[in-house]
């Protein structure tokens, strides 16, 4: 764990969030770039209540809520198992990312397919599988739902920043030469070579339906 300190210290990931929801042009910083800000307009939105927190505040709410995540996706676990997952996903907490939210949104949206939307509007890989797991299974009705309720929050969002979602989208274009951009982000980043063990086992423990949740994710 302590490998994160000389790095950026606790809240790594939290920390980009949080400057994020205070600044006017979140995009301005390169991905892999400390404090690089790279989802949608519609996350900064979500929790721009916590950003009129100091930093510290805000990383401790923070910790709260991933922490209480991985307790719940875990819950079904019996203690032996539970306890060393919950320290392998230690280093998430302390970074500051959204693996638990998504793990939580992966869990709720088997049953509830709009909950899906959280993903495509953060990390998008996540809320892209979502669809595909849907389409997969031929459960047309819940692809609509995921669509509708995705592109009514993305409707939203824009009405109320519309500037920022121009930037994002500019964003976008401006770092979509794939490999690349993946490649700064994983070797910038303090967990490249531990995550994948928190992010195979966080949804585990809630998800029964006889099949592993590995959802690749960066930033």
């Amino acid at each position: 764990m302590w490998q994160i300190i000389p790095l950026g210290g606790l809240g790594y990931d939290s920390h980009a969030y949080w400057l994020a929801a205070r600044s006017d042009h979140p995009y301005l910083q390169a991905p892999g770039d400390q404090d690089a800000y790279l989802y949608s307009p519609f996350f900064l939105q979500l929790i721009s209540p916590l950003s009129w927190l100091p930093w510290r505040g805000f990383m401790a709410v923070w910790v709260v809520i991933e922490a209480a995540c991985l307790v719940w996706l875990t819950g079904p676990m019996r203690w032996r198992w539970r306890a060393p997952v919950l320290m392998l996903c230690a280093l998430e907490i302390a970074m500051g990312n959204i693996i638990g939210l998504l793990g939580v949104m992966m869990v709720l949206g088997l049953r509830r397919p709009g909950v899906w939307a959280f993903g495509v509007l953060t990390k998008i890989t996540p809320g892209a599988m979502g669809v595909i797991w849907f389409a997969a299974r031929r459960e047309w009705a819940a692809v609509a739902r995921l669509v509708g309720w995705t592109s009514c929050l993305t409707l939203v969002s824009y009405a109320l920043s519309p500037g920022l979602w121009q930037e994002w989208l500019h964003f976008l274009m401006d770092t979509s030469d794939g490999e690349a951009m993946i490649t700064r982000v994983r070797g910038s980043s303090p967990l490249s070579s531990w995550s994948p063990w928190a992010r195979v086992v966080m949804p585990h423990g809630r998800c029964r339906w006889g099949c592993c949740w590995v959802f690749p994710t960066s930033g």
